[in-house]
């Protein structure tokens, strides 16, 4: 049922661990911690997997020639490393590897499954070596691996355990020589990478635990080619059909990441920062440490070309952290991963603080150019004083009035109905934070006019459509500022373009006008 049905796995699950086998329970748990694994519940798959590790060690030390306690602790050992390697703590991965490699060693039966598990862990540490960019390494690992499997007695070319591993070992190829190829601009080790991943499609489809899954994952090795190959045109494409055969995986974390990389190199701004923010924000699926590095690089780079100083400085900020909470969580493993990029980020940082202090030098002239205008400009008013009271005089003296009309419109209730919703709906996603937020885009969205919207719009919410989303901005940044203490570093332009605001003074003027009081004096009451 672990592959079938989720409910009919937890009935079965609770049925099992009433039992009195030992060995039948801890399986079941077993079970259960790959179940959590898979719905992202990482938190509590490692609870499940320490706790009945260590249950299962302690059965050990009295009866340490149990075949089926050894293998149960070598399950979790594998659950453990695989939650570790997921969260880029590679020095914990290679530790459970080596207490994996122990508990083989120790089991009294050499059999198929003995076999199997020394392999499957063989390759893990060539997965590894790949992560801290030894890609050399791992393809040596891989290749003895593949001639282990192929030259043991138990190898059989059409067992789903012989293909599955050949999908593994041949895809952990592809990835080495990708990362050698970008590595050293071969494009040889690119033409390598794209043979090992076909080979590792086509075991990877023959066996049905993988059907679902395999033409996606070959979708999005295909992209990592062509991304390496820097046809990101061509990647662009393939991305675009990763709906198309994700079936009920969630792609849209692969989707917005590789977009946000091409369109980056695209030179599409607009393109790479919609996508590179829309991960960055997505709080149901975060993104691992390494990939939000390149995201905060990607969006720094386009807000000092864009030559927005304040944004890029924020971005290169939160770059610069990330480096340093990996310096710290990696220790050795750190420089192998991130010392060059870690040096060009610091040049980037240096490089907008340098554009900064320039800014500001231009600000200074800019606003000493402007006091010399309105200067100029309260003696010409000044001079012209006598003729200018007269005219307000006389405007008074006639009691001009303007006066408006309002219109009402006979509109259609399904259609009022459904302006209603495309504005709830705008509302609940957050939409009024972008910046090209209007009561156009809903107008175009229905394939209606402004004027319609604005009627409905006032009609329900005794309000304008600018005033109600002004609120709902302000009041968005004011939660911010009171929960998260981060946006209280920002500077006011930054805060600004958060709510989709692009001056900083528009924002302070809508602002103040809700509070009463400036962003800048309010966060500074919050620090008291």
């Amino acid at each position: 049922m672990n592959k079938l049905n989720i409910d009919s796995l937890n009935f079965y699950f609770s049925k099992s661990t009433d039992v009195n086998d030992i060995c039948v329970k801890l399986k079941s748990f077993q079970k259960k911690s790959h179940q959590l694994y898979k719905a992202h519940k990482h938190r509590e798959a490692k609870q499940i997997a320490l706790a009945y590790l260590e249950l299962t060690d302690s059965l050990i030390t009295k009866n340490n020639d149990d075949n089926c306690l050894l293998e149960n602790r070598i399950l979790f050992l594998n659950r453990l490393c695989e939650l570790e390697k997921n969260h880029e703590n590679y020095d914990k991965a290679y530790h459970y590897l080596i207490q994996i490699e122990k508990t083989i060693n120790d089991k009294p039966v050499k059999d198929k499954i003995n076999f199997q598990h020394q392999l499957q862990n063989s390759l893990n540490k060539a997965v590894i070596k790949n992560h801290l960019n030894m890609p050399q390494k791992a393809i040596e690992i891989a290749k003895e691996t593949f001639k282990e499997n192929i030259s043991s007695i138990y190898y059989d070319k059409n067992s789903i355990e012989s293909l599955s591993l050949e999908a593994d070992i041949t895809k952990t190829l592809a990835d080495s020589y990708i990362l050698l190829g970008k590595e050293l601009n071969n494009a040889s080790y690119l033409d390598s990478a794209f043979y090992f991943y076909h080979k590792s499609y086509d075991a990877a489809k023959i066996y049905d635990s993988s059907a679902k899954s395999a033409a996606f994952k070959h979708n999005i090795a295909m992209t990592d080619v062509l991304m390496a190959r820097k046809d990101y045109k061509g990647a662009i494409n393939s991305i675009n059909n990763y709906k198309n055969t994700a079936n009920s995986f969630d792609y849209k974390h692969h989707e917005y990441m590789n977009k946000a990389i091409c369109y980056h190199a695209l030179k599409n701004s607009d393109s790479a920062m919609y996508f590179a923010k829309k991960l960055i924000h997505n709080k149901k699926d975060k993104c691992r440490r390494s990939n939000l590095i390149t995201l905060y690089n990607i969006l720094s780079k386009e807000y000092f070309n864009l030559n927005e100083i304040d944004s890029a400085y924020k971005y290169s900020k939160l770059e610069i952290t990330s480096f340093e909470k990996a310096r710290k969580n990696k220790e050795k493993t750190f420089q192998l991963l991130y010392n060059n990029d870690f040096a060009e980020a610091k040049k980037l940082n240096s490089q907008i603080i340098k554009q900064e202090n320039v800014n500001d030098k231009n600000k200074l002239i800019y606003i000493f150019s402007i006091i010399i205008i309105l200067l100029l400009t309260y003696l010409y008013l000044v001079s012209k004083k006598k003729e200018t009271n007269q005219i307000i005089l006389d405007l008074k003296n006639n009691n001009v009035v303007e006066k408006t009309e309002k219109v009402a419109y006979n509109i259609n209730e399904d259609f009022e109905a459904e302006i209603l919703t495309a504005i709830n709906l705008m509302e609940q996603q957050d939409a009024y934070l972008q910046a090209d937020f209007s009561i156009n885009k809903i107008a175009e969205k229905l394939e209606t006019n402004s004027t319609y919207i604005s009627f409905v719009f006032n009609k329900h919410k005794q309000e304008t459509f600018k005033q109600y989303f002004t609120k709902k901005k302000i009041s968005y940044i004011i939660d911010k500022l009171n929960t998260d203490t981060t946006y209280r570093k920002y500077s006011i332009q930054a805060l600004a373009e958060e709510i989709g605001y692009g001056s900083s003074s528009a924002f302070t003027r809508a602002f103040k006008k809700q509070m009463n009081v400036t962003p800048s004096a309010y966060i500074k009451s919050l620090s008291k």
